[in-house]
């Protein structure tokens, strides 16, 4: 068996893999779109069906002590203030060429320094 029958062959794998765990999550939200479209269909013989739309919420209320805004900020019922700053992140992977190659050099420099012996 060489390389490429192994790649093939993982490449199917992977990809019925794939295909059945789309299977899963597909097949139960396909049955229950059919039974929604059964439903809106009883009753309306001589008009199109509209369609309906169900907004799904979990059952708990949600307990929260923000009362309001304030400006930019957050009112908490205790009286205290919560407020975002935007900052500008370092320059990572996805930034110029330019930005990405200095950083290189730099560690490059750090790393090739002259050291204490034992270092």
């Amino acid at each position: 068996m060489d390389s490429s029958e192994i790649f093939i062959t993982a490449g199917a794998a992977a990809a019925l893999g794939l295909g059945a765990g789309a299977g899963f999550k597909l097949i139960p939200a396909l049955f229950r779109a059919r039974k929604d479209l059964a439903n809106t269909h009883q009753g309306h013989n001589d008009e199109p069906p509209v369609p309906t739309y169900q907004i799904f919420l979990s059952s708990k209320r949600r307990e929260t002590s923000i009362v309001g805004f304030y400006r930019d900020s957050l009112r908490h019922a205790d009286g205290s203030f919560t407020r975002a700053y935007h900052a500008e992140l370092e320059p990572s992977v996805f930034c110029d060429d330019l930005t990405l190659e200095n950083r290189c050099n730099a560690l490059a420099r750090l790393l090739a320094a002259r050291k204490p012996v034992g270092t």
